[in-house]
Order: structure tokens, then C-alpha cells, then sequence
């Protein structure tokens, strides 16, 4: 049955699950539709838009191009390639954008994740496989790494790496997945009413509830424009921080301007309880004030500028 109402419900409920690169996080109450509302815009920063590393270019001694192969190593360039950037990296220092890193190893060795741990980068996937080298082999190559977002293709890299480095097709992202589920809950007598399960896997580059609390801010801040522009937080918290006696009564226009009027009005006008058939003269009051309010009694943000600087409240 759907009722009438004048406020929305505010979810208060949070439950968070982690386990490893994993993690599943329940939030509700929703209104009827707010769960995608909410759940949609989540998923894409997090797969779009969580920050992540990745080789960039790589060189290889004796290597002039993709196509090339590598005497001594089982794999040919790209093969090795496609190896090394299923490998996930992660830049020791977080201050840190872009590193060189060079490595040599000498066969006969098979070459995985873990043997590229250094003091610059950290491997979190050391078990996967990337090459086998023969006997008497020295291989001699050298990866830029880099922070970024999303996937960038290797011909938009080209032109930033050296030239004798050969550029990578880049996937940042460190979300391997992003699950939502929407789910009716009851509450109180109503059924209508929603749950986001979220299910997140990372690679390990990033906790999975760090991600959700980055990609949660990163919307945040894609609000920010609004807050800018209408003033809106300032207005809350201005409004907010009233002095009990200044705040709307049954949110009625008239009782706060009344309070301020009493600075410059006698009191016994302001209060007059015979108004002769004729309301308080707010208007005449206060000019080109404008009164009108917000649901749930918010006032316009340029009136409640208006009143702290002239009237100090």
C-alpha cells in the first residue's frame, strides 16, 4: 500500500563482510527504486574509475619489436608480454606515479610473479607464470609502471615513453569484480522496500573495502559542484546550528523572521494577537526579503546569508 509521505528514508543500516581480496556489503532501507539509484553509479567508479598499476612499455635486450623473439626463453615477445601484464604491480611508495625497474636472470630458471619482487614494486599475484629460460640464457629487460585508472590503449602511450621502449595496452583497474543485488525487505508492515548486496574481489593492489570507500568519495566529490554552487552544506549546517529558539516551529514561514524582527520591532507588535483581520506585515518588514521555504522547512540559501551578516543570527 503506498502512503502518503513528505520525507524519504535514509538507510541506517550497514553491514560489511571482508574476507581476503573479497568483501560483500549489505546496505538498507531503500525506497523502491533507490537501490539501482545508488547501487549503478557505485559499480562504474569502482570499475571505471579505482586507481590501479600497470606496465606501461617494456624493453627487452636484443628485442626490437612485439613480433621479436627472445633467444634462450620458451615464449616468444608476445607471448612473454601478455605474461608480464597479467602480473599485478603495486609501487611501494604511494607517493609515487611512474617507476623504471630493471631485472636480470639467468637460466635455466622458470620465471613467475614472486621472482620480480623488489625494493620499488610489490607483486600481489607471485604465483602466476611468466616465462622459461634455457641454459646459458641471460635475459636483460627493463618496465615502466605506472599509477592510472580504467584501461588505456598502447597507442595513446606511445608518445610518452621512450623511444626505445615498446608501449603496453595498460589495465589499471584493480577490481576483478563488481557485483550488485537489489533485494525487497519489509519494513515495519511495508514490503516495498529495498537492500543492496554488493560482492567486490580485488587483485590485491587495493583492499576491496578501501576501494568501496574510495569510489564512495570519488561521487562525493562529483557532487561537490552542487555544494559550490547552492551552498547547500552551508545552508544545512547554518541551519542546524540555530539556537533552538530561532528554529521553524511547525514549519511555519513566519516564526523566524519574527524572532529576528523582535531586534527592531517592539515586542508587543511582533506578538500582537489582534491582527484585526490582517496577517504580520512580513513583508513590509523585511522588503525585498524573500520568504519562501524548502520542504520540510529549509529557507533559500542567499535568505539565510542575508540574515547572518544584518542581523547576526
Amino acid at each position: 500500500m503506498n502512503k502518503i509521505k513528505t520525507k524519504l528514508l535514509v538507510p541506517n543500516k550497514l553491514d560489511l563482510r571482508v574476507d581476503g581480496n573479497k568483501a560483500e556489503l549489505s546496505i538498507y532501507p531503500f525506497e523502491r527504486g533507490y537501490g539501482i539509484t545508488l547501487a549503478h553509479p557505485i559499480r562504474r567508479v569502482l570499475l571505471a574509475s579505482t586507481v590501479g598499476y600497470a606496465p606501461v612499455a617494456i624493453k627487452i635486450d636484443g628485442v626490437a619489436h612485439e613480433f621479436d623473439s627472445i633467444k634462450g626463453v620458451l615464449e616468444d615477445v608476445a607471448t612473454f608480454i601478455i605474461n608480464l601484464k597479467n602480473i599485478r604491480f603495486k609501487i611501494k611508495d604511494p607517493a609515487v606515479d611512474e617507476i623504471e625497474v630493471a631485472w636480470t636472470f639467468v637460466g635455466p630458471k622458470e620465471l613467475f610473479g614472486s621472482d620480480l619482487t623488489n625494493d620499488l614494486v610489490e607483486i600481489v599475484t607471485p604465483d602466476d607464470y611468466i616465462a622459461t629460460l634455457n641454459e646459458d640464457v641471460t635475459l636483460n629487460f627493463s618496465l615502466i609502471i605506472r599509477k592510472g585508472m580504467g584501461f588505456v590503449a598502447s597507442e595513446n602511450i606511445r608518445d610518452v615513453v621512450p623511444a626505445d621502449y615498446i608501449a603496453l595496452d595498460a589495465f589499471f583497474s584493480p577490481i576483478k569484480s563488481a557485483v550488485y543485488n537489489i533485494e525487497n525487505i519489509l519494513v515495519e508492515d511495508e514490503t516495498d522496500f529495498e537492500k543492496i548486496i554488493f560482492t567486490i574481489e580485488t587483485d590485491g593492489q587495493i583492499a576491496p573495502d578501501d576501494a568501496l570507500k574510495d569510489a564512495v568519495n570519488k561521487l562525493f566529490s562529483q557532487f561537490a559542484i552542487f555544494t559550490e554552487k547552492f551552498d547547500v552544506q552551508q545552508e544545512i549546517e547554518f541551519e542546524e546550528g540555530l539556537d533552538e529558539k530561532y528554529k521553524i516551529k511547525n514549519y511555519t514561514t513566519k516564526y523566524l523572521l519574527k524572532e529576528v524582527a523582535k531586534k527592531f520591532i517592539p515586542k508587543e507588535i511582533v506578538q500582537r494577537k489582534d491582527k484585526r483581520g490582517f496577517s504580520a506585515p512580513i513583508n513590509r518588514w523585511f522588503g525585498e526579503f524573500e520568504t519562501k521555504q524548502y520542504d520540510r522547512g529549509f529557507y533559500k540559501q542567499l535568505v539565510f546569508k542575508r540574515w547572518k551578516e544584518m542581523f547576526g543570527v
